[in-house]
This record gives C-alpha cells, sequence and structure tokens, in this order.
C-alpha cells in the first residue's frame, strides 16, 4: 500500500515520521499527535496506529534498557491495569467504527489537544493516588484509538512525581508498555 504511492507522498510521511520522533525524543511522547494527522491523508487511521504502535514498541524499549530502573513502580503499577482495561475498550471502538468517523474523531481529538497546549493549563497541585484511575483509563482508550495516550499519563505523572528523570523515564516505560499492549491488541484482533 504504502509503496504504490508516489516519491513526494513518501517523502512527506517521511519528514511527519521523522519530526514526530525529533519531538517524542525531546518531549517523551508525542508521535502519534504529530504524525497521526499527516499519516491520515494517505493511510486509513485504522491502520496508523498500529503501524506507530509498532514504532514507539521500539523506542520506548531502548529508553527502558538505558534508564528502566529509575521508573516510578507504585505510579506504574496503579496506572497500568487501567491502561490495559482502557486500550481494551479504545481497540473495540478502532476496530469496530468506520473509518470516516474515526478520521473526524482524530481530527477533533488534534485539535482540542492543541488548545489544551496553547492554553498553558498545568497541574499545579499533586494528584491523589486515586487520580490514577480516570487518567489510567482515558489514557488507554485514547492509547488504543489514536495511538497518543501519552499526554495523558504526563498529566497525571507530572502531578504526582516531581523529579524530572524518574518523571520521564516512568512516561518512557508507561508509554513502552503501553504500546506492548496495544501491538498484542492488534496482532491478536488480526
Amino acid at each position: 500500500m504504502l509503496l504504490d504511492l508516489p516519491w513526494q507522498d513518501l517523502s512527506a510521511i517521511f519528514a511527519a515520521v521523522t519530526i514526530a520522533y525529533v519531538i517524542c525524543g525531546v518531549a517523551g511522547f508525542g508521535t502519534a499527535l504529530v504524525a497521526s494527522p499527516v499519516l491520515a491523508i494517505f493511510i486509513p487511521v485504522s491502520k496508523i496506529v498500529p503501524l506507530l504502535a509498532l514504532m514507539d514498541m521500539f523506542a520506548a524499549f531502548s529508553n527502558i534498557l538505558r534508564d528502566g530502573r529509575k521508573a516510578d513502580l507504585g505510579e506504574l503499577k496503579r496506572l497500568i491495569p487501567l491502561m490495559v482495561a482502557g486500550s481494551l475498550i479504545g481497540a473495540a471502538i478502532l476496530l469496530k467504527t468506520r473509518p470516516d468517523a474515526l478520521l473526524l474523531a482524530l481530527g477533533v481529538f488534534v485539535v482540542a489537544y492543541s488548545l489544551y497546549s496553547l492554553s498553558g493549563l498545568s497541574p499545579k497541585r499533586q494528584f491523589q493516588p486515586r487520580a490514577a484511575v480516570p487518567f489510567g483509563l482515558v489514557g488507554g482508550v485514547f492509547s488504543a484509538l489514536f495511538g497518543s495516550g501519552g499526554f495523558i499519563y504526563a498529566i497525571y505523572l507530572s502531578g504526582r512525581i516531581e523529579q524530572k528523570e524518574h518523571l520521564r523515564i516512568t512516561q518512557t516505560t508507561l508509554i513502552g508498555l503501553s504500546t506492548l499492549t496495544r501491538v498484542v491488541l492488534f496482532a491478536l484482533a488480526g
């Protein structure tokens, strides 16, 4: 499918993915938020999410192997079961929804996240551990549905972990596990 595209389209795809991974390297998440809108021009959304999941998984695991021991295990234990449950819901929606509806939902999602990012809103206080429930579930849904739950986890974790290095590796570890969950779910779904 991709190889049938003209070189200009392949160049746009390559540029979008490259920029997305540069941003991911700086922020620790965001590949889907940057790459998906461009890729959606050429590839169905239902194919983009599994593709980016595979790529994100390899990128995250290289970071986990290097720094994984610095991750906050307490936060991971709280979030992972909720993330898996949310991912099941998101994968079911992705696999059962019409492609044109998914494309519209992706557009609304990217615009809403852009507005949130531009607003400068961020948690000014520490979240209670029970806040993991909505953040974990919603992050899992968005991870499976759009490949972009990382920013939801980042909001939660930044309201729980003060040390930047621990925050970054906990986020990376969670994204690695999230992408592994997506890869397994999509492999099972065919």
